[in-house]
C-alpha cells in the first residue's frame, strides 16, 4: 500500500491538462466508513461475539508490559508472534451483500520484526530463506488465498488493508500466518492490533468550516474514499482557491463563500462524489449581524429574538454569529448583548471566528 500521495496527468476540464493528487487507500476519509466487526484485544483473551480466534503455533495475547513491544497501538492488548511457524485464524464471519458503490475492508494495525533483511537478522541475508508474513481469506472451506505478504521490518504501528468485496455476501475466515525460514536472530516478530472489517461507500469530505480574517488564507482540510483511486478533483466558485482541482487548497475569498468540491473516481464509468464547505470572511463587527445586512442594528436583535424564543430562521451566514458573548451557546444573554451594544454603546460583539472550526461549525 502507498503511504505517500500520486501525482499524475488527467486529460482536461474544458481543454486543459491539470496535475491533480492522487489519494492512497490510507487517506479514506472516515465519514466514509462504517464499522462491522471489530476485534481489539481488550479483553485479552480469544473470545469475540461472532465466536473464538485460535491459533496453530506460535502467536499469543500480550499485555502492556509483558510481552516487547511495551504497548498495543490501543489500550493495552494485542496478538504477538514472537518467531515460530504458525497461523491466527478468526471465527467465521458472514459478510453482508453490497449495493452499487459500496466496498468492504479488512482493515488492521502491525508492526513487524522479520529475518533476511541485510542487518537486521543478517545470519540469513544470502542464503535465499527469509521470514515471511502473510494476512490472507478464504471463504469458509476453500483454500486460504493470500492478499498481502510482508518480510524485513516495520518497527512502528501501521495500518493495512484489503479489499475483500469479492467475498460480499460469504462466509469468509481470516487469518495471519507467519512463516519462520530463517531460525536465527536477531528477530523479534509479528504484532497486530485493531482488526476491523468495515463497509464504505464512495464519498467527499470537504472539512469543517473554516474562519479567517481579510488579506488572510487558510487550507480546506478535505478528503475523499472508497472509490476506485485514483481520483479527480473540482471545486467550484474557483475564485479566491490557489488550485480548483487539488485536493486541499488554500482559499483566500473575498468574502464568505461556500465552496463545492466534485471528485470523481477512476470506475469505468466513474462515480461521482460531492461535498462543500464554507469559508468565512471574519471581522468583530460581522458577529452579531444575525441577518447578515452588513450592519448591527435593531434588526438584529429582533431577528435574534425571533430565533431564540419563535423558531424563527437561524442567525447567518451560521448560527455561530448569534453567539455575541462566545460563551459556546446562542441564547438570552446573547440578545441583551446586541441590546447593551445598540442601545447603550456597550461592547461589539466578540470575534467568533476565533471559535470556528472549535466550538462551532456551519453548515
Amino acid at each position: 500500500m502507498l503511504h505517500a500521495h500520486n501525482w499524475v496527468a488527467v486529460v482536461a476540464l474544458c481543454g486543459a491538462l491539470v496535475w491533480t493528487e492522487a489519494q492512497s487507500e490510507e487517506d479514506l476519509a472516515p465519514a466514509c466508513r462504517t464499522v462491522l466487526l471489530q476485534q481489539d484485544w481488550e479483553s485479552c483473551n480469544w473470545d469475540t461475539p461472532e465466536g473464538t480466534w485460535s491459533t496453530d503455533g506460535s502467536w499469543r495475547l500480550c499485555d502492556d508490559g509483558v510481552c516487547s513491544p511495551d504497548s498495543a497501538f490501543s489500550v493495552s492488548c494485542f496478538a504477538a508472534s514472537y518467531m515460530g511457524d504458525g497461523s491466527l485464524f478468526s471465527p467465521t464471519y458472514v459478510l453482508p451483500d453490497t449495493t452499487w458503490g459500496e466496498r468492504l475492508f479488512l482493515r488492521f494495525w502491525h508492526w513487524y520484526g522479520l529475518g533476511d533483511c541485510g542487518g537486521f537478522g543478517g545470519c540469513c541475508y544470502g542464503g535465499g530463506y527469509k521470514d515471511s508474513a502473510f494476512a490472507a481469506v478464504r471463504r469458509t472451506g476453500d483454500p486460504w488465498e493470500d492478499k498481502l505478504a510482508f518480510d524485513c521490518w516495520n518497527s512502528i504501528w501501521h495500518p493495512n488493508e484489503v479489499d475483500i468485496t469479492e467475498y460480499a455476501g460469504d462466509a469468509i475466515q481470516v487469518s495471519f500466518r507467519l512463516e519462520d525460514n530463517c531460525g536465527c536472530a536477531p528477530r523479534k516478530g509479528w504484532f497486530v492490533d485493531d482488526i476491523t472489517i468495515e463497509r464504505c461507500r464512495f464519498c467527499a469530505d470537504a472539512g469543517p468550516t473554516l474562519a479567517l480574517t481579510s488579506g488572510d488564507s487558510v487550507r480546506i482540510q478535505a478528503s475523499v474514499g472508497c472509490g476506485t483511486p485514483l481520483y479527480y478533483y473540482s471545486w467550484s466558485p474557483c475564485a479566491g482557491l490557489s488550485d480548483c482541482y487539488a485536493l486541499s487548497p488554500f482559499a483566500k475569498p473575498q468574502s464568505t463563500t461556500k465552496y463545492i468540491l466534485t471528485v470523481l473516481d477512476s470506475a469505468n464509468p466513474p462515480d461521482t462524489a460531492q461535498d462543500s464547505v464554507t469559508v468565512l470572511l471574519c471581522s468583530n463587527d460581522m458577529n452579531g449581524d444575525v441577518n447578515y445586512d452588513d450592519q448591527i442594528t435593531a434588526g438584529d436583535i429582533i431577528y435574534l429574538v425571533n430565533y431564540v424564543y419563535k423558531g424563527g430562521l437561524p442567525p447567518r451566514p451560521c448560527v455561530a454569529f448569534g453567539d455575541a458573548n462566545c460563551n459556546g451557546t446562542v441564547n438570552s444573554a446573547d440578545i441583551i448583548h446586541l441590546v447593551n451594544h445598540v442601545f447603550k454603546s456597550g461592547p461589539l460583539p466578540c470575534d467568533v471566528c476565533t471559535l470556528i472550526p472549535g466550538t462551532w461549525t456551519c453548515p
